[in-house]
């Protein structure tokens, strides 16, 4: 969850960086960086994606072995009534 969220920051400080860049566009090697901020933008996004749905696949890989555990778990049995003492 650390490695989704450090990307998230990443994506974030990229995205203002590009802002700062398309207000005062001058030169023909800004829009260039502009671009490459862009894809390291989107593959920033497509990691933070990819550690999201490990972490949902495990999760319910986890899920379902618990409850796989609790079918396995014999069910105890309740005394159907008390025996009854010779008089």
């Amino acid at each position: 969850m650390g490695e989704a969220e450090l990307n998230q920051a990443k994506i974030q400080k990229l995205e203002a960086e590009a802002e700062v860049l398309k207000i005062g566009v001058l030169h023909e090697g800004e829009k260039m960086r502009i671009q490459q901020i862009n894809t390291e933008i989107a593959m920033s996004r497509e990691r933070r994606e990819g550690v999201l749905s490990s972490i949902q696949t495990m999760n319910d890989v986890y899920d379902r072995m618990m409850q796989g555990k609790e079918k396995e778990q014999p069910e105890q049995q309740m005394p159907q009534g008390m025996p009854q003492l010779p008089q």
